[in-house]
């Protein structure tokens, strides 16, 4: 067995033993929208989304390739694959994405142990997550776009934020449900399906940022 692979369990032993935690009192989803570790979660969600407009890739990989890629840089943190993800999806440094990555997986453990995620009303999660985005002012957009902000304001630009935020909801909210394969726990066919769901997730965010992109630039037309 190889170390990455390893390394890769031992990250995940906090958030299987939620199971075995069960009985342990959780907190009230309710509460989830005013915990730190959630708006940290969501704020670094869109960081990961913010790079890919400055230096997208015009050879978008296809969802195969991505998936593939993504799965052999987890499972056997293979160099090439590291590096294909990361550039894919805009980071000029390797490093700085896959530590992006880890944090946010470690936040999502966090939570699903405070919260039981699995268990908690999906639609309520959905909504704590699109009204943390909304608190975002629309002229900080202008910084993913590299336009003045002197754009700010104008329908094109609010299209934009609006399919930004879209974007990232749909990106946290997809990692939150990754959690649901720690019922088969973090060895062999569980660890495998997370990884799949989450190289699913970040593959959706990688092809939404360039629709919102092309959107707002046909708008601008």
């Amino acid at each position: 067995m190889k170390l990455a692979y390893i390394l890769t369990i031992g990250s995940f032993v906090f958030l299987g033993c939620t199971k075995e935690n069960s009985n342990n009192t959780k907190l009230k989803i309710g509460l989830l929208h005013q915990d730190k570790d959630f708006i940290e979660l969501i704020s670094e969600s869109n960081s990961i989304i913010d790079p890919s407009f400055k230096y997208t890739s015009r050879n978008l990989l296809s969802e195969t390739e991505f998936i593939n890629h993504f799965k052999k840089a987890v499972n056997e943190n293979d160099p090439n694959s590291r590096k294909i993800i990361s550039r894919s999806l805009g980071f000029l440094n390797d490093t700085v994405f896959w530590n992006k990555r880890k944090y946010i997986r470690e936040k999502i453990s966090l939570l699903n142990y405070k919260y039981d995620l699995n268990n908690a009303d999906q639609y309520l999660i959905s909504n704590a997550i699109k009204n943390q985005l909304n608190i975002k002012p629309v002229n900080q957009y202008n910084l993913s776009i590299n336009k003045s902000t002197a754009l700010e304001g104008t329908n094109c630009l609010q299209q934009f934020k609006n399919c930004r935020d879209n974007v990232t909801a749909a990106f946290a909210f997809d990692q939150i449900q990754c959690v649901m394969a720690g019922s088969l726990g973090w060895t062999g066919l569980g660890l495998l399906l997370f990884a799949a769901c989450e190289a699913s997730a970040y593959y959706k965010s990688y092809v939404g940022d360039r629709t919102c992109l092309i959107n707002y630039n046909l708008c601008l037309k």
